[in-house]
């Protein structure tokens, strides 16, 4: 959990979790459980996620730290990127690539 240098902010139903950056195994009862995680650097960009754990079973949860300060991240059942960073990436790209072509053209 947590793609920065700082390990995010976790909650299960309401009990604050201790983690880590990287993978952690958060053991819970079977049942509905609300996970709620956020930036440790701003926690008012909570993002919540409802999941339902079968008797001897194991859900993957991923949470993906916001690219700006200006977006929440992303928390889901499988992987994904904050989309704020893809769009900077192809800003960058485009940017890149009109200096390329004024430089050609000069």
């Amino acid at each position: 959990m947590g793609s920065g240098r700082h390990a995010p902010w976790v909650q299960v139903d309401g009990v604050q979790v201790p983690v880590i950056v990287g993978d952690n195994l958060i053991k819970v009862s079977a049942g509905s459980h609300l996970v709620q995680v956020a930036p440790r650097w701003d926690p008012a960009r909570v993002r919540k996620l409802h999941v339902d754990v079968r008797p001897d079973a194991a859900i993957s949860v991923f949470y993906a730290d916001p690219a700006s300060r200006f977006f929440g991240g992303n928390l889901g059942t499988r992987y994904r990127q904050d989309w704020a960073l893809r769009s900077l990436q192809v800003w960058g790209v485009l940017v890149l690539l009109s200096m390329l072509v004024a430089f050609i053209r000069a």
